[in-house]
Order: C-alpha cells, then sequence, then structure tokens
C-alpha cells in the first residue's frame, strides 16, 4: 500500500522517491511512475496508465521512436549504417555522423583515394617539368575545383567549426621526402568553403610543405665524423712528429760518438765484455814463494852435481 508520504509496501520497506532520474533531474525523467525504487515508463508520474508508451529504460529517459534516426529525405534509420538506441544512431565501425552517413574509409571521402592525387600536384608537377597528374587523379571528378590549397588550413579549420572535416593527417611522399596534410571537408550547404553548391566534397590541402633535405642530413653526418677524426689525427701527426724528432735525436748522437771513437776493425765501441780479471796479491806472493823453495832444491842438487845455481827472486 502507499500512504500519502511515500511510502510503499506493507511494512514500509521501500518508497517511491529514489528511482534513477534522466538527464532532467527529474525521478523517471518527469515521464513515469516511481514504484518501490523502480520506474514504471507505462504511466504517467501521477500513476494514470498511457495510452501510447513512448518511452523506456531504467529512467524513462530512452525514445522508443525511430523518428529521430533518421535523415530528412531518407527512409533508412541510421542512413543503413548503424543501430537506432534511444532516438540517437550508433555507427558502425566505417561510419559517422549524425545519421551515420558520413564513411571516412569509403567513395570520394576515403582519403586514400585522395594520396597520390594530392602529392602529385603540391609536389611533382614542377618536378616532372609540368607532366600531368591525370594518372594519379583518374576516378576524382572535378578535380580542379574540389582541390584546393589554403594557407594556415589548421586556422580553416577551427574557424568552420560547424562543418564537417575528413583529417587525412600528414602523407609521407618517397620521392621527394616531403609531407603534405590535406582535409576533406563535407558539403553541409552551410560552408562558405563552397562557391558552388554542387559539390559534395572539398580537398583542402595545406599550402606549407615540410620537406627532409637528405644531402644536408649528409654533410651533418660527415661534419660529425670530421669533427670526431679531426683531433684524432692531429694528435697522431704531433706524436708522430715528436717520435721522429727524438728518433733524429739519438742517431746524431750516436754518429758524434762514433766519430769521436778510434778501435781496431775488430773492436766495437758499444762491446762491454761479460767476465772481469782481478789481480790477488796474496795469491801472487804464495807462488813466488813456492817457485824460491824450488829454486833451492834445485840448487842443491845442481851443487852436488857441479852445475851453476839458477837466480833467486827476491
Amino acid at each position: 500500500s502507499t500512504g500519502s508520504s511515500g511510502i510503499n509496501a506493507e511494512y514500509g520497506e521501500c518508497n517511491n522517491y529514489e528511482c534513477p532520474k534522466g538527464p532532467n533531474g527529474e525521478i523517471c525523467s518527469g515521464d513515469g511512475f516511481c514504484e518501490c525504487g523502480t520506474c514504471n515508463c507505462n504511466v504517467t508520474r501521477w500513476g494514470v496508465p498511457k495510452q501510447n508508451v513512448a518511452v523506456t529504460g531504467s529512467a524513462c529517459d530512452c525514445v522508443i521512436s525511430q523518428s529521430e534516426c533518421i535523415a530528412d529525405g531518407s527512409s533508412e534509420v541510421c542512413s543503413g549504417n548503424g543501430e537506432c538506441v534511444c532516438g540517437q544512431c550508433q555507427c558502425g565501425p566505417k561510419h559517422r555522423g549524425k545519421y551515420c552517413e558520413i564513411c571516412d574509409l569509403c567513395g570520394p571521402l576515403k582519403c586514400q583515394t585522395h594520396i597520390d592525387c594530392v602529392l602529385c600536384r603540391t609536389l611533382r608537377m614542377d618536378a616532372n617539368n609540368g607532366e600531368s597528374c591525370a594518372r594519379f587523379c583518374s576516378g576524382i571528378e572535378d578535380v580542379e575545383e574540389k582541390y584546393r590549397t589554403i594557407p594556415d588550413l589548421e586556422e580553416t579549420v577551427l574557424r568552420n567549426s560547424s562543418s564537417q572535416f575528413i583529417n587525412c593527417g600528414e602523407n609521407n611522399d618517397n620521392e621527394t621526402n616531403c609531407v603534405v596534410r590535406f582535409y576533406i571537408a563535407i558539403n553541409n550547404n552551410t560552408d562558405s568553403q563552397f562557391e558552388s553548391q554542387k559539390l559534395d566534397y572539398a580537398v583542402l590541402i595545406d599550402a606549407t610543405v615540410w620537406c627532409d633535405d637528405k644531402s644536408n642530413a649528409a654533410w651533418i653526418v660527415m661534419a660529425i665524423i670530421s669533427a670526431l677524426l679531426f683531433p684524432c689525427m692531429f694528435g697522431l701527426v704531433l706524436w708522430k712528429l715528436y717520435t721522429s724528432y727524438l728518433d733524429e735525436r739519438e742517431y746524431l748522437k750516436f754518429k758524434e760518438l762514433s766519430e769521436m771513437s778510434k778501435w781496431t776493425a775488430n773492436e766495437s765501441p758499444i762491446f762491454h765484455s761479460a767476465t772481469t780479471n782481478y789481480i790477488n796479491p796474496i795469491y801472487q806472493r804464495m807462488n813466488s814463494v813456492k817457485r824460491n823453495s824450488s829454486i833451492r832444491r834445485n840448487f842443491s842438487l845442481r851443487s852436488k852435481r857441479n852445475e851453476p845455481a839458477p837466480k833467486i827472486d827476491e
């Protein structure tokens, strides 16, 4: 049972004030009846049954009708590229927009379709001496009208925030080693970029092109290598000159000593014998005593034989 205080159930275990609130801040979005913590979208906020139920969801905030998901002049829900959930289109992975009418990866609105043509018209036309870019732009109608070079492209996109743009990002050209940015602008009948309403889109190319000069890079690398090698080579040259000077000085000194020295053909001024001779005076005196003793014995023998005596050392 429900009392005037809003307390529900027999024992008052729930009430009618704790139901989910909708985006407008009202209980059950003001389009349903709160009953014991749950929104009943089949009745009004006063508990009167509805003849036509138009909303659903936990807070009665989800529109059942799919009319909000159908674009003007179309009969398909979400352009056939998505599902209508609570009056809003939920698009597939390839599409976007309010009605899923924009496809970034298909048809003329695909960035890949325009890359070769943009690079040719922006970078290669002068390099090819005026060669036509027709083979790169084949399949694209009204190229001269749709392709536009825009100074300050980012500012242009920001100024037209109400328009729809597809950012194709930075695209590198391997031949020139340059990077080009461009957008695809979709004609929504309000964009001042479209002088002719017959065009359904335009390709806006950034006038600023970034190029990486490989020759400059090579010179930079060579300069770095030279800066590292030159001090080493200079140091080696100085070391070689210094050692050559020392060798030359030693040679001249040797040559001068050689001219001042005198020796026989069998001698060398730089040769030194490995042995040294010393005279022991004691050993020499002992030999003299022994020799005199031997002479005296011989003298006695000679006197017996009447032979002249030898001279005795003093």
